[in-house]
């Protein structure tokens, strides 16, 4: 359990150090950023809470001798963990006009601009990560009570 929650943590520091370095390349793209950091966040937590209930009832299950398949338990937490980073993804994508857009009216210059778009590269995987490390966390943590 230690080693998932020490996973997402060390991701979303990682996140939060990609925005602080878009924040002063750009600080009008780097607060977009921010928002869709924590909108990204903050749709996560939701679905991990959700995972680990639907976790629980695995483990309850299993408890009670009533057989649960391991596609329905690892499907569930791969469906969530892709779900989140497919909505991350999306703001990125969003995030990414923007750019063009700011790029375009000369807000940011071309350097600035290939350099924001490298760590958006950078933080989209980010997001992918935190998602499925934050779903095997609430595997572990359901398995832990």
């Amino acid at each position: 359990m230690g080693l998932e929650l020490v996973n997402a943590l060390s991701f979303i520091t990682q996140m939060f150090v990609i925005a602080s370095m878009l924040i002063v390349l750009s600080p009008n793209f780097g607060l977009l950023n921010l928002l869709l950091i924590v909108l990204v966040l903050q749709l996560m937590g939701v679905l991990f809470k959700r995972q680990l209930k639907k976790q629980r009832g695995f483990v309850e299950k299993k408890r009670a001798k009533k057989t649960v398949t391991p596609a329905e338990r690892l499907g569930s937490r791969i469906q969530q963990a892709e779900f989140a980073t497919l909505m991350a993804s999306f703001g990125v994508v969003v995030l990414l006009a923007v750019l063009i857009w700011f790029s375009l009216e000369g807000w940011v210059s071309l350097s600035n601009a290939i350099v924001l778009f490298l760590a958006l590269r950078i933080q989209n995987t980010t997001f992918s990560s935190v998602s499925s490390s934050l779903m095997r966390f609430a595997r572990a943590k359901a398995n832990s009570f």
